[in-house]
Formats: C-alpha cells, structure tokens, sequence
C-alpha cells in the first residue's frame, strides 16, 4: 500500500494489516497461507496444497526461470497498456525497491510495528 500511495501513513497501514489479519483468522479454514517467496518461486507447491485442502485437481508445473520470464514480461506488458506507474506492476522494478526501502525505514521507527509480529506468527504458524 505505501509503496504505491506514499500519502498513506505508515500507522495507518499497520493498523489495517492488523485488522485485516485478525478479521479472517476465523475462517482460516477456507484459503491457503503461504510465503510470498514461496508463492512466486514454488507456486505448484502451494497448488498441491490447496488440492489438497479442497479437494481440487488444480495443476501448476514447475517454476522454470523461463516460465518466470514469461510471466514478468506478460506483466510488463499489461503495465505498459494500461499506462500505470512502476510502482503498480506485480514484478520488481527499481522504483519499488527505492521506496520499499524507505518504507522499510518509516516502519521501523513506527511504535506500533511490533503489535504485527503476533499476527504474522500466528498466519506462519498455518502457513504450507
């Protein structure tokens, strides 16, 4: 969110993600967690998993950095159709990276960071 709209406070998101999270953990039961680097490295990994927790026959094959490249230069390509800033395409840009890091930073220094690693303990804890 910060990334894409710097306007929003730092608070603000942490706020939302703690109310989010803790919204849905009652129905846990009905979506899958995953790590992101999991998600985009392994995503057949966690394909066999929500088959396996929905009894579904979905199929993924294997991540290749071929695939990969395939599926970021699709984004790209969408981004570039659409007209839409760097900071609103799904693959890592540089600009991303520049404001993530200051982001990083504002985050850290946000009292109210440390009232997030509950929630995500408790997400990891369930996580494929």
């Amino acid at each position: 969110t910060i990334v894409v709209d710097n306007s929003v406070s730092t608070s603000l998101v942490i706020k939302s993600y703690i109310n989010f999270y803790e919204s849905i953990w009652d129905i846990r039961n009905y979506f899958v967690i995953a790590e992101f680097n999991k998600v985009i490295n392994n995503p057949a990994e966690i394909i066999n998993a929500v088959n396996k927790r929905f009894n579904t026959d979905l199929k993924m094959g294997e991540m290749t950095p071929d695939l990969k490249a395939e599926i970021f230069l699709h984004l790209k390509k969408v981004k570039q159709k659409m007209k839409l800033p760097d900071t609103l395409i799904a693959v890592p840009t540089e600009a991303k990276q520049k404001i993530k890091q200051e982001v990083i930073l504002e985050l850290k220094q946000n009292s109210l960071l440390a009232k997030t690693e509950p929630v995500y303990q408790k997400f990891l804890s369930i996580a494929v």
